[in-house]
């Protein structure tokens, strides 16, 4: 009798357990393909900071963001899980997603803030890999930049390179095959 109702109890505490991050993420992502915005603000809200679900979903609200045409309540949503998180990995993830907004609203100056908080906040991982590839783009990709040195073998099987052709007009077409 005993082992039936600690088998019992054992079920009732998995129904009521909450979802896998996988789940929640799966969810939310299918809230917002539906534009269900209600429905996706209040899944959010009932996360804590620590759900390991941050870890995925800052991308998500990063998208949902966009199609509602509201990135500052992004920004807002993903600092405030930054700031009060215990986990560095959800720190970084929210970080990276805050960096790619100020980075999409052409404030290079606080993307880069920003990515260099994430990086720090998860050294060695591929949070801080990501952050700095964005703070590479940013600093040396952005539009009105000159472009970096680059050079290769031209069709003809010489070489060719960009500070040879500064000056003129160059367009780069990067193609491979596997």
């Amino acid at each position: 009798m005993a082992k039936l109702i600690i088998a019992a109890l054992v079920l009732l505490a998995q129904l009521q357990a909450p979802p896998p991050a996988q789940d929640t993420v799966t969810e939310i992502r299918g809230l917002v393909q539906a534009k269900l915005w209600t429905q996706v603000d209040a899944r959010l809200d009932a996360l804590t900071a620590d759900d390991p679900a941050w870890e995925r979903l800052p991308s998500v609200l990063y998208t949902a963001a966009i199609a509602r045409q509201d990135l500052p309540s992004a920004v807002a949503r993903l600092t405030r899980v930054a700031s009060t998180t215990t986990k560095s990995s959800n720190k970084a993830a929210a970080l990276i997603v805050v960096g790619r907004v100020y980075r999409r609203q052409g404030d290079f100056p606080a993307a880069t803030r920003v990515l260099k908080e994430a990086k720090a906040a998860a050294p060695g991982t591929s949070f801080a890999e990501d952050a700095d590839g964005l703070i590479y783009e940013i600093e040396h990709l952005s539009p009105g930049l000159p472009a970096p040195a680059f050079s290769g073998k031209a069709r003809n099987a010489g070489t060719i390179s960009l500070a040879r052709l500064r000056g003129k007009p160059v367009v780069l077409v990067f193609w491979g095959s596997t």
